[in-house]
């Protein structure tokens, strides 16, 4: 996957000076360097995974500023934050980890807001408030994780009664409940 995403990204570096105010281009180029950044995550390779993260959020911030109404290109800023968040919370690095997710956070809340009927947004925005309840447990902070479960305790609980049959809604409210139980 990472050659194929390597190819991909080498083309379309090479084609950016021609597509520098296409939005649709930029937007494919952030996600091959997020994507990137994922697989290097996953195989532990921390230090080209924050510097392929940090070039898809330059994109996603001159996507969001050129275009701020745009939701998509906002809530995929957003994930690269949270994602970032992850990668810094894996190494130990509480204080970056915990500036990423707030200002995935920051993001997520005001699209919910504004699109409260798109589950997508409304599960990630749970999601990433439950990675600061992680952060917190995981860091000896028992009191910060516990109040940071009930937001997403909230909201998980809502999504899973008003859409019964999603069984991943119901998987992720378990795992949140599972968690604040080690926390007794």
């Amino acid at each position: 996957a990472y050659d194929a995403y390597s190819k991909s990204l080498q083309i379309r570096e090479h084609l950016r000076t021609e597509q520098s105010r296409n939005d649709d281009f930029a937007f494919t180029i952030a996600e091959t360097h997020h994507n990137i950044g994922l697989l290097h995550a996953e195989t532990g390779n921390t230090r080209a995974a924050q510097a392929a993260y940090d070039r898809a959020l330059e994109f996603r911030t001159q996507l969001v500023d050129r275009n701020p109404e745009q939701v998509k290109y906002q809530y995929k800023l957003a994930v690269g934050h949270n994602n970032i968040g992850l990668l810094n919370a894996d190494i130990g690095e509480d204080v970056k980890a915990i500036a990423a997710y707030h200002e995935a956070l920051r993001i997520l809340s005001r699209i919910v807001c504004e699109n409260p009927e798109v589950l997508e947004y409304v599960q990630q925005l749970a999601a990433t408030k439950n990675n600061v309840c992680l952060l917190h447990k995981n860091a000896g902070r028992a009191q910060a994780a516990k109040l940071a479960y009930t937001g997403a305790l909230y909201l998980q609980e809502q999504m899973a009664y008003e859409h019964p049959n999603k069984t991943d809604f119901w998987r992720e409210l378990a795992a949140s409940f599972f968690n604040l139980g080690i926390l007794y």
